[in-house]
């Protein structure tokens, strides 16, 4: 985790040092440990380092090279093969790597990069830039383009801090968020400050922006395999492994499978040798029993090598610290729980861990696989479906029956016969539209003016006619806009403590061989994330490795909100200095609050959502300020 940032003036004036510094000052947390900036007629570029490397190559860092400028936050996984192919001194950057790979192969370089990096390249000579962003996003980068100026930056708060845009704010995200929808890829909350999405390289060439996608993740062909879960294992070491390269690492313990499997990797990884005990962080809930993994986590860390701190989080109150949490994140956030994540980064930081190793996106990189019943309901193999079943019931603790029925009634020819019958039921007046889950809290006027249900539909459609596999659904859980914002809301809460974190989920070697699997490696037996389960055998304690279910925040958060909150949710309502009833149905939002201080011991999901949405929103509606002025520039 370090920063990089720049300004390129189109019409070839030097850049404001004004700007850059002010830019350099937004970035400072993310690169204690260097800073650096390089400019010329029309440009400036610009690294702020977090030393992560320890004795090895630099792990991103801005670097002249002839006529080329390049500045990078990376990690290269596939540095022997690139140093092979590049003909580079062994003890080359990260960075160097980077240049020289897109002098051999251009554009779409980043295809024959593993490992996560936002990288500018600056051609002095053609006056051209060159931005790109890794295959899922991990690394973040932001930008601003307009006739003048092309801003970017690993912070959309540092695009801001230049002076150079108002950086004004989109109601239409204000609406998704209110929804629970994801931004597109491509936007943020603010107008015109935009997201480079993953995958995705932009050139500035001739006073044009181009940008395109250099990778697309591909649906490969169903593989049967002799030993997927070894196959797995051996990827998922391989992942471990990269991602601890550099200085001290620690790792996330919540004693689920995903945190667990990572963590019990790390510490046995021989790359560590007589290395010390692997410092483990874990919250716990040890007031409430029935929220608490103290017992997984206790039964991982009895496999030894590890050094745990255990961080008691009974009384955090959510919205303490809301408004610190918005100066880091600088856009509103879809992260109830990201007030326990801060307190993990920031305990590793002050035992002087800078990497941190953490098990986000197993759910979605090896699933629990329920996207096989979809599938043999789509192709009408009732028969199988009944009794591969289980495996979805015991996540959800719903009876079989009942469960069945939904998907017959959903998948089979009775489905054309239901929406007939709820069609006439209309037309004669004899039904009642269900209330939409998502927005029962947002003014109506304002849903009207935003159109989100339509802008959630377009969202969420699939071609028509497109036939319905587990293989499809486990690709869009794995390509949609919530993964890449996700990275982004997670790297501003570890850079905010000084912390990188890294996410071995999400190498493309072990993404691509999930996707490949047969949905039967999944899901069966009555048993979900079969895969990942089996890989472990012998790695992962068996209560661990075979529990069922996992942590449900949201009741911690009810909690939370009912005990500690209840006044500031409710002056927070009625404050009429505040612009939140522009966006919320305020009434409505009262009577969610009213149910929840009812019903805390069995919260409604959806209603806490909606009750966290609406503070993020008016709490981050407080910090906008009048933007700094726009610097008059020769």
């Amino acid at each position: 985790m370090s920063a990089i940032f720049g300004i390129v003036d189109r019409q070839g004036h030097p850049v404001n040092p004004a700007a850059s510094g002010r830019m350099l000052a937004a970035l400072a947390h993310r690169g204690p440990d260097g800073r650096s900036t390089e400019r010329g007629p029309g440009y400036m570029l610009g690294h702020c380092l977090l030393d992560t490397a320890g004795a090895g190559p630099a792990m991103g860092c801005l670097l002249v090279e002839g006529d080329f400028v390049i500045v990078a936050d990376c990690r290269i996984d596939n540095r022997d093969e690139l140093l092979a192919s590049l003909d580079v001194p062994a003890e080359a950057s990260d960075t160097k790597l980077l240049l020289r790979a897109y002098l051999r192969w251009g554009e779409v370089f980043p295809n024959h990069i593993l490992g996560d990096f936002a990288v500018a390249i600056w051609n002095a000579w053609t006056k051209t830039l060159y931005v790109a962003r890794d295959h899922f996003g991990v690394k973040p980068l932001y930008y601003f383009c307009d006739s003048r100026y092309f801003i970017f930056a690993s912070e959309p708060g540092a695009i801001l801090a230049s002076g150079l845009t108002e950086g004004g704010l989109s109601e239409d995200r204000i609406a998704d968020f209110l929804s629970g929808l994801a931004p597109p890829a491509d936007q943020t909350s603010f107008r015109d400050i935009m997201r480079l999405q993953p995958a995705h390289y932009g050139t500035l060439a001739d006073n044009r922006l181009h940008v395109s996608p250099y990778w697309k993740l591909a649906r490969p062909a169903i593989r049967a395999r002799s030993d997927a879960p070894g196959e797995f294992r051996q990827l998922l070491a391989q992942a471990v492994a990269a991602r601890l390269r550099g200085g001290r690492a620690g790792a996330m313990l919540s004693g689920g499978l995903d945190s667990s499997s990572v963590a019990c990797l790390a510490a046995s990884d021989p790359q560590r040798g007589n290395a010390s005990d692997l410092p483990a962080y874990s919250i716990v809930f040890d007031e409430t029993p029935e929220l608490n993994e103290r017992d997984f986590i206790e039964a991982v860390l009895q496999q030894g090598r590890f050094a745990p701190t255990f961080i008691p989080s009974n009384r955090l109150a959510h919205f303490a610290e809301l408004d610190r949490i918005l100066d880091e994140q600088q856009d509103l956030f879809l992260a109830p729980n990201l007030a326990c994540a801060r307190q993990i980064h920031r305990h590793a930081q002050a035992r002087g861990v800078r990497i941190l190793l953490d098990g986000h996106g197993g759910d979605e990189v090896a699933p629990v696989g329920g996207g096989r019943l979809d599938e043999l309901a789509a192709q009408g193999r009732w028969i199988e479906l009944w009794h591969v079943l289980n495996g979805a019931l015991l996540q959800n603790g719903e009876k079989k029956l009942i469960v069945y029925w939904k998907f017959f009634r959903h998948y089979s020819s009775l489905r054309r016969f239901v929406r007939i019958v709820r069609s006439a039921r209309r037309r004669l007046g004899l039904s009642r539209e269900r209330p939409d889950r998502f927005n029962t809290c947002i003014n109506p006027a304002f849903a009207a003016r935003t159109e989100g249900a339509a802008r959630s539909a377009k969202q969420n459609a699939r071609q028509p006619g497109q036939l319905v596999t587990e293989q499809l659904l486990h690709h869009e859980a794995l390509t949609g806009p919530l993964q890449s914002c996700a990275f982004e809301i997670l790297d501003r809460t570890a850079a905010a403590a000084g912390v990188e974190a890294r996410y071995p989920f999400w190498d493309r070697r072990l993404v691509e061989f999930c996707l490949s699997l047969e949905p039967a490696e999944k899901l069966n037996e009555g048993w979900g994330r079969l895969i990942l389960r089996r890989a472990m055998e012998g790695i992962l304690p068996a209560p661990v490795q075979w529990r069922r279910g996992k942590f449900d925040f949201t009741r911690h958060i009810a909690t939370s909100i009912v005990r500690d909150h209840t006044d500031l949710v409710m002056q927070t309502l009625s404050d009429p200095r505040s612009r939140l009833g522009d966006y919320v149905d305020l009434h409505a939002a009262r009577l969610i609050m009213d149910r929840l201080t009812e019903s805390v011991a069995q919260p409604n999901g959806y209603e806490v959502q909606a009750i966290f949405r609406i503070m993020v929103l008016a709490f981050w509606l407080k910090h906008q300020h009048k933007p700094a002025p726009a610097i008059a520039m020769a």
